[in-house]
């Protein structure tokens, strides 16, 4: 499994909310409204508790981390250097504690504050951080979605020049945005086949349910899951 340890939005951490600039600053050091700890105490804590678990394969510092005034504000000058500090600083952590692990900090890819263009290489530029992470949201047709400045080719070649391999941490596709659940599951087998081809090592597909398969989910039956197990 990947441990993630904070989400950026207010979604399974009502607590502080969406993690804003000052949050990545100082305010992940604070006491969590919601909670008894910081965020960075509570790391500490967990990585202490699971560092011999060989069930984790890595622990990822936040789902979708992004560096902005507020949820609708604007990106600070410095989001890069912000976001990288507060990575250098919990991953260091994790690894003086957890040295079985990996970490990957969790970037969204494609481009959101703190990470655009090179700065989603900059960011990854940390030796405590092992693993780079984008999430495939929004573009079912398109194989390696994204541009020549954010898109996930470009962020392979980033992470290739720092020797640290890349995976896709959410490939997402609702059954009703292209004609139904086989026509999902062939776009997400030309994804996977794409993505593996250009350099990626791994895939999740968002979202399992045990139900059924409206929108994102893909549920018992469906023809994605023949897809997973074929890669």
């Amino acid at each position: 499994m990947i441990a993630t340890l904070a989400n950026q939005w207010s979604v399974c951490d009502s607590g502080y909310g969406y993690k804003t600039d000052d949050w990545y600053r100082t305010g992940y050091k604070a006491r969590d409204p919601g909670g008894t700890v910081s965020y960075r105490a509570f790391v500490a804590e967990i990585a202490s508790r699971y560092k011999d678990d060989p069930t984790i394969l890595a622990w990822q510092l936040m789902n979708e981390a992004e560096d902005r005034t507020s949820e609708s504000g604007s990106c600070p000058s410095d989001a890069a250097q912000v976001l990288k500090t507060w990575a250098t600083d919990v991953s260091g952590l994790i690894k003086s504690i957890d040295p079985n692990h990996l970490v990957s900090l969790g970037t969204l890819g494609g481009g959101p504050c703190g990470t655009s263009s090179t700065s989603f290489r900059s960011v990854h530029d940390i030796p405590t951080i092992d693993l780079c992470e984008v999430h495939d949201f929004g573009q079912p047709t398109s194989p390696v979605p994204g541009d020549q400045w954010n898109g996930m080719q470009a962020e392979l070649n980033f992470c290739s020049d720092l020797n640290k391999p890349l995976f896709v941490g959410e490939t997402a596709i609702a059954a009703e945005d292209v004609g139904g659940l086989q026509v999902r599951a062939d776009e997400f087998s030309a994804k996977f086949s794409a993505q593996f081809n250009a350099g990626v090592v791994g895939e999740l597909a968002w979202l399992w349910s045990p139900f059924d398969s409206t929108g994102y989910d893909i549920g018992p039956g469906d023809s994605t899951l023949a897809v997973l197990g074929s890669f």
